[in-house]
């Protein structure tokens, strides 16, 4: 008597194999955000001590 098919079967025929993830690329957007701020923020305390003779 032959086999009988399991219910995965017919799906693990068509699909074709994936190779497991590498590692993460890192995201840098928020860092780099975050730098841009705090640039911003010393840029604008600079100009306001010079508006004020610091």
């Amino acid at each position: 008597m032959p086999k009988r098919d399991e219910p995965m079967d017919a799906y693990r025929r068509v699909r074709k194999p994936v190779p497991r993830p590498g590692r993460a690329i890192p995201d840098r957007r928020r860092k780099a955000e975050e730098e841009r701020h705090r640039r911003e923020i010393e840029e604008e305390r600079a100009r306001r001590d010079e508006d004020h003779g610091r």
